[in-house]
């Protein structure tokens, strides 16, 4: 968007110009900071700084920017300062007014009740993994599954095409959220276009011929760890805990390395892949145990049943700020299915929100909000 003007102080006729780019890093004076954060902040950019133009529009001058070259000219003065330029993905977003307006149109360019074709599908972990039947579940048997060692490689794979589809753990009924997974939809441009929640049935293996007994430690991620710390406390009560990687991935190290003292926390599937026996089943600490997996794509899809929509979102932090964001849902009744914090990066004490909510852009009320 070349020649945009941002400008601040006593230049308010610009304001709107700078307000409409919302979602971009660029350079603004300090009293628009605040708008161009929260709003940049929903795509996981920073707000770059440049204190030339800073000092500029903090007396009140008006800088005209290239976005594409990241060229900074003071029309006031005629001097000229150098920013990072910006990758055509931001460009398009400027131009379609917005981060909602260039959603509604790349969900317009999908084709309704048609999903992207399954494909490669990526998931983190070893075969037998329960990443690998959250795939399953979602595109079926005769899909062509891709075992990666870890979650930013997923996503990675997604965003570079190598594989059309991810699936990721985003939460578990008994552990929690998987932050590490939700920092990473922060900073990628994919879509969530499926979700499935998968009932999660630990076991403990181990190789053939070893006892309970004989265990002396115990592998798995750390996430079934946690799911079974009061099992392991009943049962095993002196084990060491080495928390790795991925649960089948500690059945595979077992094997391959056979440890005759070791046993891991993971799925059945796991132990029959790799020809591991079940010590005790069911071991996790309590039945209800479900974790939730998002499918990834490069593309959107228009829901065209009941659906859901995550965002993410940042505020100030005075009295009711939080209470007014969240008031333009209630007002249009819109079910709020989950909202968590998180920590912002680079600033200390001040955090993002993410929410989940049931609707999508598609949808007028939804669009308002």
């Amino acid at each position: 968007m070349a020649g945009a003007n941002f400008g601040c102080g006593s230049s308010r006729e610009h304001a709107p110009l700078a307000i409409k780019a919302a979602g971009v890093a660029c350079v603004v004076a300090e009293s628009f900071a605040r708008i161009f954060y929260r709003n940049a902040i929903n795509i996981g950019l920073p707000i770059l700084e440049c204190p030339e133009a800073v000092a500029a529009t903090a007396a009140g001058q008006v800088l005209e920017g290239d976005l594409g070259t990241g060229a900074i000219r003071n029309l006031d003065t005629g001097e000229s300062f150098q920013a990072t330029p910006y990758p055509p993905f931001i460009l398009d977003l400027i131009a379609a007014g917005g981060l909602v307006e260039y959603t509604r149109r790349k969900m317009g360019d999908a084709k309704k009740e048609e999903a992207p074709a399954p494909g490669r599908v990526a998931f983190q972990g070893e075969r037998g993994a329960y990443s690998e039947a959250a795939a399953v579940s979602l595109y079926g048997d005769d899909v062509e599954l891709v075992p990666l060692p870890s979650f930013e490689e997923v996503f990675r794979s997604v965003q570079e095409g190598s594989c059309s589809l991810g699936v990721v753990p985003i939460e578990n009924s008994l552990a929690g959220s998987v932050h590490r997974n939700y920092d990473l939809l922060l900073q990628h441009e994919l879509y969530i276009v499926g979700e499935v929640n998968l009932r999660i049935v630990h076991h403990l293996i181990a190789s053939p011929g070893v006892r309970l007994e004989d265990v002396r430690r115990v592998h798995s991620h750390p996430q079934a760890l946690a799911q079974c710390e009061a099992s392991l406390a009943s049962v095993l009560p002196q084990v060491e805990v080495v928390p790795t990687y991925d649960t089948a991935g500690s059945v595979k190290l077992i094997k391959e390395q056979n440890l005759p003292d070791a046993a891991a926390i993971a799925s059945r599937r796991a132990a029959e892949l790799y020809d591991m026996q079940v010590l005790r089943s069911s071991f996790e600490d309590v039945g209800d145990n479900y974790t939730r997996f998002l499918a990834l794509s490069r593309e959107p899809v228009v829901p065209t049943g009941p659906s859901k929509t995550s965002l993410v979102f940042a505020g100030k932090n005075v009295p009711g700020s939080l209470f007014k964001m969240l008031s333009v849902f209630a007002l249009r009744d819109i079910d709020l299915t989950k909202i968590e914090s998180r920590p912002q990066r680079g600033k200390p004490w001040e955090y993002l929100f993410y929410l989940d909510f049931e609707g999508n852009l598609q949808e007028e009320r939804c669009r308002r909000a």
